[in-house]
């Protein structure tokens, strides 16, 4: 297994890994840092990221993030939201879904077959019975009712241009249990509301 999402992006991403496009020191520094807490239930890692448009948030943190929690961790849970169903779309999920490509290239030609099945708003890993689910609040679809897939399972919850989000959707994600992760992203925002009080 991967150690960090680090080591995974470099290992299936080909611009990165001979060079052609180089991670910033802090896209580095947050993926191991990450990956290498070990968070329970009773003690989440709570995580928060403030960065510019355009920084590589999705590309290089939270999709690698999202794809090496599921393929090496055994039926675990990854939630991700986002209070834009189009930004959702084309930045989150593409990122994901492009990165779930290329690893899916890969198994074919080394195992003979596909180890994530990617679907829309959802991702299903074949080897490890983990999955990714993605959800805009501004879509039909409730924020609650989120648990781990089994007992001691792994859960990510990720709140994607969290100072968006509104208010109810924190309570209602704060109602989902069991998770050992809880990370917050966005770009800075007003000095107000749930995600500036977590990044305070």
């Amino acid at each position: 297994g991967f150690e960090t999402c680090i080591e995974l992006l470099a290992f299936f991403d080909k611009a990165i890994n001979e060079g052609t496009v180089v991670l910033h020191p802090w896209q580095i520094e947050e993926g191991e840092k990450l990956s290498r807490a070990k968070p329970t239930s009773h003690h989440p890692h709570k995580f928060a990221l403030c960065a510019a448009n355009g920084s590589g948030k999705d590309a290089f943190v939270i999709a690698p993030f999202a794809l090496w929690f599921i393929l090496c961790k055994r039926r675990s849970r990854v939630i991700i939201t986002s209070s834009s169903g189009v930004q959702l779309t084309n930045q989150t999920e593409a990122y994901i879904s492009g990165l779930a490509e290329k690893v899916n290239n890969w198994s074919i030609a080394n195992l003979g077959q596909t180890i994530l099945k990617v679907n829309k708003r959802h991702i299903v890993c074949h080897l490890s019975g983990s999955e990714i689910i993605l959800f805009a609040t501004d879509e039909e679809g409730k924020a609650e009712g989120y648990h781990p897939l089994e007992p001691n399972a792994e859960m990510a919850i990720i709140v994607n241009e969290a100072k968006s989000v509104a208010p109810e959707i924190f309570r209602a994600l704060k109602r989902c249990t069991g998770y050992n992760y809880w990370l917050n992203f966005s770009t800075p925002g007003e000095p107000l509301g749930d995600f500036y009080n977590s990044y305070n």
